[in-house]
């Protein structure tokens, strides 16, 4: 999936905001936040604190693969 300039962006504060430098997790998560879509990964840690750092609710599913 292609990742415009605005997903770009949130994904780049969003790093700002949890303190990581991990660019792909935070596209990740703004793109599954938007989506309502469940993130599956093998580093859930990371992708939490990034959850946690968004503030939205509901907060997209982190389930461990």
């Amino acid at each position: 999936m292609p990742v415009g300039l605005e997903t770009a962006e949130a994904a780049g504060v969003l790093c700002g905001k949890a303190g990581t430098a991990d660019l792909v997790d935070a596209t990740v998560v703004v793109m599954a936040a938007g989506l309502g879509a469940i993130v599956r990964t093998s580093g859930p840690d990371g992708v939490r604190a990034l959850i946690d750092a968004q503030g939205i609710r509901p907060a997209p599913v982190v389930r461990t693969v």
